[in-house]
């Protein structure tokens, strides 16, 4: 697979996950701001993300890799966020993303470092955001 798909996937998961943490905002008042302020940091990401590929676009076209299905993973994702239990399905969904990023961003580290790095401070909220919702199961 090659990697820009992977890194259009990538944008266009963060958007999804930011639309599935506004309208569980919408629903809990006691956490509306801060789910807010997630949302808007994952869009941020997402256009960073974008910015970065933008600039590496040709040193990443030139390098498939193997072991990336995001077919697969988008649809996995898409029937996590749309669950009953839309704060369970998000941290499960969280969970998929950050083994990918973890994958990907070792497979690009030689040939885009700055996408690399992207996807590593990602990974951190993604990490830290995942702990903040499974604080309000």
């Amino acid at each position: 697979m090659m990697p820009t798909l992977i890194i259009s996937f990538i944008v266009e998961a963060e958007e999804k996950i930011a639309g599935c943490l506004e309208s569980i905002a919408e629903v809990r008042g006691d956490a509306k701001d801060e789910l807010k302020k997630i949302a808007e940091e994952c869009r941020k990401d997402a256009k960073q993300l974008e910015r970065i590929f933008k600039e590496t676009v040709v040193e990443l076209s030139l390098e498939p890799l193997e072991g990336f299905d995001v077919v697969s993973l988008r649809t996995e994702i898409e029937g996590l966020l749309n669950s009953k239990d839309k704060v369970s399905g998000l941290i499960e969904a969280l969970s998929k993303l950050e083994k990918l990023y973890t994958s990907f961003s070792k497979s690009i580290s030689s040939i885009s470092p700055e996408t690399s790095m992207q996807l590593k401070k990602m990974l951190r909220k993604k990490e830290k955001n995942k702990k903040y919702l499974e604080s309000l199961k």
